[in-house]
């Protein structure tokens, strides 16, 4: 495993071991969802919101952690609402063999989660 994937998960399980439970996981899956979630961030999303979420990649996506993201202060922040629209609308293009629409209910709580748990001032 490279050196950057170590770092990256660590730091995932990190921040799994310190948040609250996730809303419909057990306390016992919260790294795994968020280990899940992190895995589909990076095939599915980074291509235009960016590795760290930063936004601006492609078709101008929008920033979704750090200061002045778009969940903050949006009717997304809750895990419930993020992981229907993602279900339902993301990607906006097919990604590394991932098209829109094809994401199940299990994958989008997986990546709301992980989204949601990275920073947000």
């Amino acid at each position: 495993m490279h050196r950057s994937t170590r770092l990256f998960t660590l730091s995932v399980l990190l921040v799994a071991a310190g948040s609250g439970p996730l809303i419909g996981h057990a306390p016992a899956s919260r790294a795994a969802c968020l280990m899940t979630g992190a895995a589909l961030y990076q095939q599915a999303c980074a291509y235009c919101h960016g590795a760290t979420g930063q936004g601006g990649v492609r078709q101008s996506a929008p920033k979704l952690w750090g200061k002045n993201n778009v969940v903050q202060n949006s009717a997304y922040r809750t895990p419930g609402a993020l992981s229907e629209f993602i279900q339902r609308y993301m990607p906006l293009q097919p990604v590394n063999g991932v098209n829109p629409g094809s994401l199940t209910k299990t994958q989008a709580q997986s990546l709301a989660h992980y989204i949601l748990s990275q920073q947000h001032p």
